[in-house]
Parts: C-alpha cells; structure tokens; sequence
C-alpha cells in the first residue's frame, strides 16, 4: 500500500470481520489502491478475554504473529499462562454486580491487575504474557486508519492530477510523513551528508523506473506492430 513509512509502506489493522473473512477476500479490496505486500487473517484473539481458557495452540499462534514478542520468548508465554490458569482469581477480577444484574469488567482493568501480581521477590509474576497482551490490546479494531488512508489518497489525486502513479502517491504521502516531525515546515528540515545522500539514491531510482518503463513501451510497440504483421 502506499504509505506511511519511509519505504512507502504501511501496516493497517482491521476488526470485526466476519469468521469467514479469508486473505483472498480482503487482499483484492486493496489492490485497487496500491500493492499489497502481505496479506494475513488472525484469529483466536478470544484468550485477551478474561473469560475464557484457551489452548496453548491459540497462544503460541498469537504469540507468533505479534512481532514484539521474541520468538525464543514464546514457550515462557505458555509456561506463564498455564500457571495464570491455576491463580485463584476473585470475581470480582471479572465481573460487577449491578442492582439486580452482573456486569463484566474491562478487559484492560482485569489485565491491569494481572500485570500488577508480583512473585515472592517482588518481580513481575508474569512478564512475558505482560507483553504479550500489552501488544494484542493495542491493535486497533476499528476501520479509522483504512478510513483515513483512502482519503488521504483521494486528496492527492486531485482533478489535475488523476493519472498518478502508485509510486508518486507513494512518495508524497513518504514526503508528508517526514514533514510531521517538522510540524510541515520544510525550511526547518536539516540537510546532512546522510540526507543528501538518500536524496541522490531516491533521484537514481527514479530515473531507473523511467528507463525501464521506456523499455516496457518499446516492448509493447513492438510486440504489437509484430502482431499487426501478422494479420
């Protein structure tokens, strides 16, 4: 996808997805607007529920799909996890009674006091799940930063200007991104050895793209004068 870093890509997270919703659903929605490097369906997020007692299998799939976690850090996840599941939790940890009724906590409350449980030395009884569940409950589940990607690439493709590349959007959005630590005041921006440096490569990538969509069109031509010989 066009974007947000410095190589023109980015990282979009989507939630409440259908259980049905497959990789070859959703790849195909975004093509329309750039290259999809990777395309992946995570499921089994249920165990952040405070309510729920899952396998080990779900864990170490999601352990390994969050890429803050280390992956040798992975069977100590499953060592604290079975030992959570033997802690006497009160109710309370979970649910609140509300006049006549019961209301589940937070997810993030009941976390917080997991976080918070400390072994006879004084340590973080749990770590690694800590970090674990820090990452997942992070993720944004709503649609907000597709939502704000495709309008900002409406913007840019304005009346004038509607046959850009995807690697023009890409490097405007790339440009917009660097200017943020800035507070968009190009003036402001320093300009190193390093920074020129970048400056002359990214310069030679492009006249490397346009010499080999000048190869590509001859190409065409003459493939399509070869056929027109043919007729």
């Amino acid at each position: 996808m066009p974007g947000f870093s410095s190589v023109g890509t980015y990282k979009i997270f989507i939630g409440n997805l259908s259980e049905k919703t497959t990789a070859a659903v959703i790849k195909p929605l975004f093509e329309k607007y750039g290259k999809v490097v990777e395309c992946d369906v995570v499921k089994n997020y249920g165990f952040v529920g405070t309510c729920n007692s899952m396998k080990w299998g779900s864990i170490k799939l999601l352990a390994n799909a969050v890429s803050l976690v280390p992956p040798w850090n992975v069977d100590f996840i499953g060592d604290e996890w079975r030992v959570l599941q033997c802690e006497q939790i009160s109710d309370d940890w979970n649910c609140t009674q509300y006049g006549q009724g019961v209301v589940s906590n937070r997810i993030d409350h009941y976390w917080g006091k997991v976080f918070n449980m400390k072994d006879p030395l004084g340590r973080p009884k749990y770590p690694e799940l800590t970090r674990l569940v820090k990452a997942i409950l992070v993720l944004p589940h709503g649609n907000a930063d597709v939502e704000r990607g495709f309008s900002q690439t409406s913007n840019y493709l304005t009346d004038n200007r509607i046959c850009l590349s995807e690697a023009s959007i890409s490097a405007i959005q790339s440009i917009k991104d660097g200017l943020k630590h800035y507070n968009y005041h190009c003036h402001t921006v320093p300009f190193t050895k390093d920074f020129i440096k970048k400056g002359l490569g990214a310069h030679k990538l492009y006249l490397a793209r346009l010499e080999d969509k000048r190869i590509e069109d001859e190409w065409k031509k003459q493939e399509q004068e070869d056929k027109d010989k043919k007729k």
